[in-house]
């Protein structure tokens, strides 16, 4: 035996080798592509051979070899009856596998490269896992190095970021192929074919959504020599090379976990590189104009500065010109101090944008900012804008309204003495293969809850790391509260949910992950609301992200019971309490929604509960771990999720027989139901009152008119009070529309009065109110209105509205907002996600703004109309609320979008005059809606009246309730 070979068991005889099989015995394809390298052929055969079931086939695929061994060993694998592909010209790795793959019978492909060999044992588990977990595509493990260098090569559970940085994931892995199809196969296009087509290839399957299994064995023995592929490869010029290719083929996938992978690529490469070299020729050649860092960025560890290096030298080659935030995150991954973040934008079509980061000396760098500014010579006008950080603006509201006293712990604790009704609260915690660290964290934050009637019911699914039972254990033997069951078969989230749930006891469960945290009042506020509700079958608490270092951020500050955004959004998350009895009584968890099964129950159980039975704690109640590899940190990262969730929207439409389709909404993490119009089109009326200027009006017609594509329409114009004859002869040639009427009224403007008076004279079952100063922006916009009005339980919808400048005018309304009521996201960029997606997302508020608005015609008249009390202001907040009194929800819709040029035709509401009749209609709606106005069940009270940013408010509206007294 040479050095170089690997010692393995004794081999079965070569005639125990696949020679003939039927079509239907085949499970595996084993691929092996060779080029000139026959004398280790026989080993890698025989390697595989060691498995004593034959559901498999060997395919060599000769990739022109033209050394006369291995011609001779390719003959003789012929005459063995093995599958031999003779390629005629050398085609490359990424063709020859592709090649042999083509020709495979099995459902499940293994890649082996004709010098190394491979674990038998790996083939049958691999093989088990495919077999047992369809969303798996890939199977894994650790490989051992032998030949010229011997050593265990560690690989890990799967992670897509780190995957982008470095592939992790050997060669020989086992993968279906239909996997290889949606991928189109390895890439044969890889520079100068030097290698690297599996890593690409790995990337491919994720991005196209499989999944990754990780057997924490040796897979495979990797000979390691000095002429391999793999050393061309890790030459500097050829890998910068190939890494580029695959950074700019996954161009997407890069831009989005950018931070991530160049603070992960500063630890990997450039060990090299010396500080002394010269800071400002980098800044110049990579051309991205930061001078500023000099002088404010502390680069006394050398290791911040290979960062920093490895920074600037990959960012320009492939990212220049991509979105702002990612350079800044990166920078403040490189550089752990508080950091205060300014960019400049170029109005001028310049799309480098140009950050600059500072620690302490902040005027200073802001004069450096702005002297550079004055010098540019672009000729654009640029603005310098301070991004205040809001982890630091809720880091002040978490010191002052977050953080539990000893004097808190003592009242929370006589409390919980005065109450009536103690329910034994079963917390369920799926556990699998959680890092130590996180996992003790989890369960330290249980025992210390102040709330003493609970249980912990886990369910260990069949971890693999040697940690998890010792520490598991553990914690049964500190507290008998504590119960775990461990699993025999690992089967995912929900299968091990339900199992957790057979351990629990409580009348309410409630569900926690196992590296997440909950503060020590969580469960006192869950048995507080249960005492002041006896009758609640859900609840659900707000939420907040922290990261490794346990610093909280991106508080999550929920409404109330808000159904349609539910569909567009599992708004109840964390913390979610649910009653155990109809949890069972729909049947617990189901597997095939992994991943958003909790979604899903939350269909089922509404289907068996009612509104009225669903409450909502306004505090902080639970912690959600962002790591590397969660959904805290990146919503996109198991993209399976997301379609798991549209099924089951889907199945509840279905099961509730809704006609209507889940969507996927503006960003992948969202969803969006299409309710479906009947054949027949009701007649919907859209009633338009004009004050003075008809040349708005005919602006609005062009705009609106001609622009909508729902067929069954007429088209009211109230003229009021025209004070030209010019204007009135342009009003009255609209006439001659087919589908447009224009009626007179010629009392002073009422904007309440004039709509009811319209309303008399409309045909349609549906009326709809709009401003004549509305331009639509797509066809589509009424028929996404009257899909939802059409719905019995809506009573009121919205529409999304822009300024002229392209931000947003009305994202529905927030009532207290700046007094009375005002606009959610106003001023907003029109593409902006805001606060949690909710620009774009349908839900429910306690009203919307009249410029745009649909009602069937049996609600209008059933609340009576408009106030005519109300003659310009705050009527269509009256509206809604009278509305909503009658058990109708007010829908906003971001679907229909138009453009609001707001009180074009009348002006702006500010002149002396109408000061005394504004401040008459604020009395009024005070004096009518006070309770209404204080108490917003779609805005929540932790939450600012003063800005329309969804910003903290300082204090909240919420008082703590153990400190008050009856």
């Amino acid at each position: 035996m040479s050095a170089t070979q690997k010692k393995l068991p004794e081999p079965e005889p070569l005639n125990s080798g696949i020679k003939k099989h039927s079509e239907n015995s085949i499970i595996l394809s084993i691929i092996i592509p060779c080029y000139n390298h026959g004398k280790y052929l026989w080993e890698a055969i025989q390697s595989i051979e060691r498995l004593n079931e034959k559901f498999y086939e060997i395919i060599i695929v000769n990739d022109a070899s033209d050394d006369s061994h291995t011609q001779s060993v390719m003959q003789e694998f012929k005459d063995e009856n093995y599958i031999v592909i003779m390629l005629q010209h050398n085609q490359g790795l990424a063709e020859a596998r592709n090649i042999g793959i083509k020709r495979a019978k099995g459902r499940y492909i293994l890649p082996l490269d004709a010098d190394d060999q491979i674990n038998p044992e790996f083939i049958t588990k691999s093989i088990e896992v495919l077999n047992a977990n369809p969303e798996v595509g890939v199977v894994y493990g650790k490989s051992e190095f032998f030949g010229e260098k011997n050593e265990i090569f560690e690989s890990s559970y799967f992670d897509l970021k780190k995957l982008l940085t470095y592939n992790y994931i050997n060669a020989c892995a086992a993968f279906r192929k239909k996997l290889w199809e949606d991928c189109n196969g390895y890439d044969p296009n890889m520079p100068d074919k030097l290698g690297y087509e599996d890593w690409d290839f790995w990337i491919s399957a994720a991005e196209k959504g499989w999944r990754f299994h990780y057997i924490p064995e040796i897979s495979f023995y990797y000979r390691v020599r000095s002429d391999s592929m793999v050393q061309q490869c890790i030459i500097p010029q050829n890998h910068k090379k190939l890494f580029f290719y695959i950074c700019d083929k996954h161009r997407g996938l890069y831009e989005k976990y950018l931070p991530y992978v160049i603070s992960e690529l500063g630890y990997m490469w450039r060990e090299s590189c010396q500080i002394n070299e010269n800071i400002s020729t980098v800044l110049q050649q990579n051309q991205l104009h930061i001078k500023e860092l000099q002088g404010c960025i502390n680069l006394t560890k050398q290791s911040r500065w290979r960062k920093l290096k490895m920074l600037l030298d990959f960012v320009p080659e492939f990212v220049h010109g991509t979105k702002f935030w990612f350079f800044c995150k990166i920078l403040e991954k490189c550089i752990k101090s508080p950091l205060t973040v300014f960019y400049c934008i170029n109005l001028k079509n310049i799309k480098l944008l140009r950050r600059s980061i500072y620690t302490k000396n902040l005027s200073t760098t802001e004069a450096k900012i702005e002297n550079y500014l004055r010098l540019k010579k672009h000729g654009a006008k640029a603005q310098l804008i301070e991004i205040k950080k809001s982890c630091s603006e809720y880091s002040k509201w978490i010191k002052k309204y977050d953080t539990l006293t000893d004097d808190d712990r003592k009242a929370i604790a006589e409390h919980i003495k005065k109450f009536k009704y103690k329910p034994l609260i079963s917390i369920i915690m799926p556990h699998y293969n959680c890092p130590e660290k996180w996992l003790r964290i989890a369960l330290d934050s249980v025992l210390a809850q102040l709330y003493p009637h609970w249980e912990l019911c886990i369910a260990d699914d069949f971890s693999t790391m040697p940690h998890c039972r010792i520490t598991l254990e553990k914690y049964m033997a500190k507290d008998k509260r504590i119960k775990v069951v461990f699993r025999e078969k690992n089967g995912h989230i929900a299968k091990s949910s339900n199992s957790a749930l057979q351990l629990a006891e409580g009348e309410f469960v409630a569900f926690m992950d196992n590296d997440d945290k909950i503060p020590e009042h969580a469960l006192y506020m869950v048995a507080l609301e249960l005492n002041n509700n006896s009758k609640a079958d859900l609840i659900y608490s707000d939420f907040d992200k922290i990261d490794t270092d346990e610093n909280r951020y991106e508080p999550y500050f929920k409404p109330d019971w808000n159904p349609d955004l539910f569909y567009s959004q599992n708004l109840v998350g964390h913390l979610g309490v649910y009653r155990r009895s109809l949890v069972q009584k729909v049947g617990g968890f189901r597997e095939e929604y992994v991943g958003c099964q909790d979604y899903d129950l939350i269909f089922r159980l509404l289907e068996h509960t009612k509104a009225s039975c669903i409450h909502h704690i306004p505090y902080i109640l639970y912690h959600w771990r962002a790591i590397p590899g969660s959904t805290a940190l990146n919503e996109n990262t198991k993209s399976y999720i997301h379609q798991a969730a549209r099924r089951a929207i889907q199945d509840h439409l279905n099961r509730m027989k809704i006609k209507g389709d889940a969507k996927k909404a503006g960003c992948a993490e969202f969803h969006r139901v299409v309710y479906r119009l009947p054949k027949k089109l009701p007649l919907v009326s859209i009633i338009i009152p004009s004050c003075c200027q008809a040349k708005h009006l005919s602006w609005c017609i062009d705009g609106v008119v001609k622009k909508t594509d729902y067929p069954n329409i007429e088209y009211i114009i109230v003229a009021n009070n025209f004070k030209s004859e010019q204007d009135r002869h342009r009003v009255d040639k609209l006439n001659k529309h087919k589908n447009i009427r224009v009626i007179y009224y010629e009392k002073s403007f009422n904007y309440s009065v004039i709509n009811n008076f319209a309303v008399t004279q409309a045909k349609g079952k549906i009326i709809g109110f709009l401003n004549d100063d509305l331009i639509a922006i797509s066809s589509n916009w009424l028929k996404e209105m009257v899909s939802h009005v059409l719905r019995p339980e809506i009573g009121v919808v919205g529409a999304k509205l822009y300024f002229k400048n392209n931000t947003i005018q009305h994202g529905g309304v927030i009532l207290g907002l700046e007094g009375v009521a005002g606009h959610a996201h106003r001023h907003f960029p029109k593409n902006s996600p805001g606060y949690f997606g909710r620009t774009s997302l349908v839900q429910n508020f306690s009203a919307v703004t009249g410029a745009c608005i649909l009602i069937r015609r049996d609600v209008f008249n059933e609340i009576k109309g408009f106030d005519k009390n109300l003659s310009v202001e705050y009527n269509d907040i009256d509206l809604c609320l009278r509305i909503r009194d009658k058990g109708y929800r007010i829908l906003w819709t971001p679907y229909a979008e138009l453009y609001h040029m707001e009180s074009a035709s009348r002006g702006v509401d500010i002149k002396p005059d109408d000061l005394p009749r504004n401040k008459l209609e604020i009395n009024y709606m005070i004096s009518k809606w006070e309770q209404a106005l204080n108490n917003d069940p779609f805005y929540n009270p932790n939450l600012t009246l003063k800005k329309y940013d969804f910003s903290p408010a300082f204090p909240p509206r919420i008082k703590k309730p153990w400190l008050i007294k009856k």
